[in-house]
């Protein structure tokens, strides 16, 4: 590696080919209007070169790079699109996240005292992470849909829109055809049972209110992050997961920072789970599991 940068002729070389292998994943789990609402926040390759502190990552560039991947798993729910801003390829977008959870990775090496291999190292841990992003675009999906377990995602707005009273709702018992959607992995059970109510517009709007306004999914999100970056052992292909030293931590402290839940890294948690207000406080533990398809209050 070199003593400047991280990013030499080597890393950009190998770059290359791990990259198309991300593509190749990525491209068909993205609809139309995902790819024109995908917005990735670009950090300048000098300043992700630039050890802090103790040689480990800057927190700062930690949430940009938490909040681009973010977008790669549910594009628009993070960074918005200011009207300057000029769309970027597929390629561009997830060339710019690779380098920056590349330098986040290769610092967290470094500031363990680790020199040999640090770039191989990095760059296994990183395609490993963009490789499985499809498989966490679902899970977050799965949590998304298990946040229209809370009744306030009927809001005023949609009831007025809809025309529908506080009588008419209560006589339906959504939290069942909700966990039977989740058991049988068909969220179109869930939208036929909502065209009972002659609004076409229900599902997708509150879909979007979570997206938009819903803590416990991001954190859950976040948790999958720190959670890969914890994993040892074979993945498709070239690729494996190696453990990565303090940066799942430190992405599991940033998620008890921003919304008081402090799930450990090495937790083991399902998808389909609706953390119900977790700014009152959620803790788990080295060990813990949790299923899928929970309620956690």
């Amino acid at each position: 590696m070199s003593a400047t940068t991280l990013f030499d002729t080597r890393y950009e070389k190998q770059k290359e080919d791990l990259l198309q292998q991300v593509l190749e994943r990525m491209r068909p789990v993205f609809t139309a209007d995902e790819l024109g609402a995908l917005r990735i926040d670009p950090v300048n390759p000098a300043i992700l070169s630039q050890r802090s502190g103790r040689g480990f990552v800057d927190r700062d560039i930690l949430e940009t790079v938490l909040g681009n991947l973010l977008e790669c798993v549910a594009p628009g729910s993070h960074n918005a699109l200011e009207p300057s801003y000029k769309r970027q390829e597929l390629a561009d977008s997830l060339g710019e996240v690779a380098d920056q959870v590349y330098a986040m990775i290769a610092q967290s090496f470094l500031a363990v005292g680790e020199e040999e291999e640090v770039e191989d190292k990095a760059l296994a841990a990183t395609y490993a992470l963009l490789q499985d992003l499809p498989r966490l675009k679902e899970r977050a999906m799965w949590n998304r849909f298990a946040s229209l377990k809370d009744p306030a995602v009927w809001d005023a707005y949609l009831r007025q829109t809809c025309g529908i009273s506080d009588d008419e709702l209560a006589n339906y018992d959504f939290a069942a055809k909700l966990d039977q959607a989740i058991e049988d992995r068909d969220v179109g059970l869930y939208r036929d049972f909502l065209g009972g109510f002659k609004c076409p517009s229900i599902f997708d709007y509150q879909m979007q209110l979570v997206m938009s306004t819903y803590p416990g999914w991001r954190v859950l999100f976040y948790h999958d992050v720190a959670y890969d970056l914890t994993r040892s052992g074979p993945m498709e292909g070239m690729l494996a997961f190696a453990a990565v030293p303090l940066l799942p931590r430190a992405i599991s402290e940033l998620g008890g920072r921003y919304y008081q839940a402090d799930l450990h890294p090495e937790t083991e948690i399902g998808d389909a789970n609706f953390l119900d207000h977790p700014h009152r406080g959620l803790t788990t533990g080295q060990t813990g599991v949790i299923g899928s398809g929970c309620h956690l209050l």
